[in-house]
């Protein structure tokens, strides 16, 4: 839908104040990543005035450099981008958001910018308290991915037993922990969630420590909804039990 608006009402489509009828955060931005409007939901969400805002560039809303590049990357590759990513408010209190965006073209085909829909989804993965009293003390691993197999999340327990530090782990690809023969194996547990009977594979494989010494662990991996529409798939959730 947003790239349909995007499409008719072009590089423009601030000035037409339709940001407003949007209940979740949107912001444009020019072809050199700064901001050129942003909703009020969008103020509200990030903490900021629109006289701070304005002008702003984008990477300064993203916690993790990597991460923004790699969305980057992905507008210029294919014209969009879909996921869960970890954002920072002006306060620097980080969240996670799923995001939508998606290149603007004027009627010559010529990118002009870019345009974003993101929504704080930080609640819905999980409460705070039960991600303290559970999550962070589970005996096993837990991790959240977008659907690129980025993590998004690890508890505790996943930088302990892999000695690195959280920044460390957080926007890296999952697989940069698993030595090269286990990624096929390690893919396969992800596409076969996109099955219609999809069950939770069970699988066994070694990761690395930042000592360069391996770990045998199990992992059971399902995954994740989207906030926005649960006919799609918004990322993974993984169990990984040392062996």
């Amino acid at each position: 839908m947003l790239k349909k608006i995007a499409n008719l009402f072009g590089f423009h489509l601030y000035r037409y104040d339709y940001l407003s009828y949007f209940k979740d955060c949107v912001i444009t931005y020019d072809i050199d990543g700064n901001v050129e409007d942003i909703n009020n939901a969008g103020l509200q969400l990030f903490g900021y005035k629109k006289i701070e805002i304005q002008k702003m560039k984008n990477i300064s809303l993203f916690a993790y450099e990597e991460e923004f590049n790699r969305i980057n990357r992905e507008l210029k590759r294919n014209g969009c981008f879909s996921g869960q990513i970890v954002n920072v408010k002006r306060d620097g209190t980080r969240f996670i958001s799923y995001l939508s965006s998606y290149v603007i073209k004027d009627k010559k085909g010529a990118i002009k910018g870019s345009i974003g829909v993101s929504r704080n989804i930080t609640n819905k993965i999980a409460d705070r308290n039960v991600l303290d009293t559970i999550v962070h003390n589970s005996e096993e691993i837990i991790y959240l991915t977008d659907l690129s197999g980025i993590i998004k999340f690890i508890n505790k327990t996943g930088v302990t037993e892999l000695g690195y530090e959280k920044k460390e782990i957080i926007g890296k690809a999952l697989k940069n922990f698993v030595p090269k023969k286990y990624h096929p194996v390690l893919s396969s547990s992800f596409l076969s969630q996109f099955s219609e009977e999809a069950e939770i594979p069970i699988i066994q494989f070694e990761m690395l420590r930042k000592d360069s010494t391996l770990i045998r662990i199990e992992q059971r991996v399902n995954s994740i909804p989207s906030s926005l529409d649960p006919k799609f798939k918004a990322g993974f959730q993984g169990s990984l039990k040392i062996i």
